[in-house]
């Protein structure tokens, strides 16, 4: 596990001049100089050829293939941020995830299973029990569907799939999840018609990899 701090150091080692999306850190510190003394610290103190796969990793998710972006929040009041990402290049893959606290933590897995590995770490919740509909972009559509997802929440998000560097991204599509108190999950996804349909992780999983397309196994970092 990185701190907010190591993580935002040993990142700027990649090259990348911004911290990936959605992921956010902040300093406490008072001034630049302070706060630049601090990453050269923390440079320095990863520096060893003890940390060359930390290091490996990072280059995979700066510089990906195709990257998963996961964008959402937890809990009544929405007050729990949920940030994670995962990459594919090379034949490898990683799952990032960071705590509410700014925390990382970063996983080695199979390119095919980077999908899973972040999916997995979202609310274990059954899926709703409405009956799931399709509606246009309209105002009577939107009704339709507002009867199904504006009730309290426990938990909401975004989920995006893009190819390419993230100096040329080439989005591919995405997906909404909302988690309805009391009676269960729905995926919200569309351009021209919206859909809702309650579903479980795996049918969010299986959206995800219809998204991504076939991934074949790799070189785990």
């Amino acid at each position: 596990m990185l701190s907010g701090p190591q993580f935002s150091a040993l990142w700027a080692r990649t090259g990348q001049d911004r911290i990936p999306y959605p992921f956010k850190v902040t300093s406490t510190l008072a001034t630049a100089d302070e706060y630049e003394a601090e990453q050269r610290g923390i440079r320095s103190a990863f520096s060893g050829p003890e940390h060359d796969p930390l290091d490996s990793a990072l280059l995979v998710l700066a510089e990906p293939d195709l990257r998963i972006e996961i964008s959402g929040s937890a809990g009544a009041d929405g007050g729990t941020p949920i940030r994670m990402t995962g990459a594919l290049a090379r034949g490898h893959g990683i799952a990032a995830v960071q705590h509410p606290g700014a925390e990382v933590v970063i996983r080695g897995c199979e390119p095919y299973d980077v999908g899973r590995q972040l999916i997995a770490q979202l609310p274990d919740t059954d899926a709703g029990t409405a009956a799931g509909v399709v509606v246009p972009l309209a105002p009577a559509g939107s009704a339709r569907a507002a009867r199904i997802l504006d009730r309290p929440s426990t938990s909401q998000g975004v989920v995006t799939v893009i190819r390419g560097s993230r100096h040329s991204p080439r989005p591919v599509g995405g997906l909404a999840w909302r988690d309805i108190e009391g009676d269960g999950r729905y995926l919200v996804w569309g351009d021209t018609a919206v859909a809702v349909e309650p579903g479980t992780a795996w049918d969010l999983l299986d959206a995800v990899t219809r998204l991504t397309g076939r991934i074949a196994a790799g070189h785990p970092v």
